[in-house]
């Protein structure tokens, strides 16, 4: 199964401080909505995934994003001076994934240069917490994507989603 692959890859990684079931739902949220891109648009023949774990994000007890509750604002401080709400998480570490004929496999780098590049953040601790906002940027495209996740009673499910460049936000 393409999830316990992915959870392989992943697993050394993590922490007993990070939910491995989180991670796992967060992949397969990607993988669809990647699969549900892929249908509606003309992207890119290559399609790359990389996910990755981030525990220093920009003041996340002052910024929110109201959502269903509220979530802390998935930012951070890679490419950006000073504050700004699209900066991007730094990842700790992360694992890359090649969409090839449909099956997402690991691989060591990025190969050709019309691409589709998704970049996935998801907090660190999360074990530790009911509730994670993920940030995804979908490149070539510059388009973010938040993902806001719940946890009850030990099951995660996806509680919001807020796609930052599309007209209706």
């Amino acid at each position: 199964m393409i999830a316990d692959h992915f959870l392989d890859t992943v697993k050394p990684h993590l922490t007993s401080d990070d939910d491995p079931l989180l991670w796992e739902l967060v992949w397969k949220t990607l993988v669809a909505e990647a699969s549900a891109l892929t249908s509606l648009e003309k992207l890119p023949t290559k399609q790359f995934l990389k996910i990755g774990c981030c525990s220093h994000w920009f003041r996340p007890h002052q910024s929110r994003w109201t959502a269903n509750g509220g979530f802390a604002w998935p930012s951070g401080w890679h490419n950006v001076a000073g504050f700004s709400h699209r900066g991007l998480p730094e990842l700790d570490w992360s694992v890359l994934y090649e969409n090839v004929g449909g099956v997402w496999q690991s691989v060591e780098k990025f190969g050709g240069k019309d691409r589709l590049e998704i970049r996935v953040s998801i907090p660190a601790r999360t074990a530790r917490h009911n509730q994670a906002a993920i940030h995804s940027q979908w490149m070539p495209q510059n388009q973010l994507i938040f993902f806001g996740f719940r946890k009850e009673d030990d099951k995660w499910s996806l509680a919001a989603r807020l796609d930052l460049d599309s007209p209706s936000n």
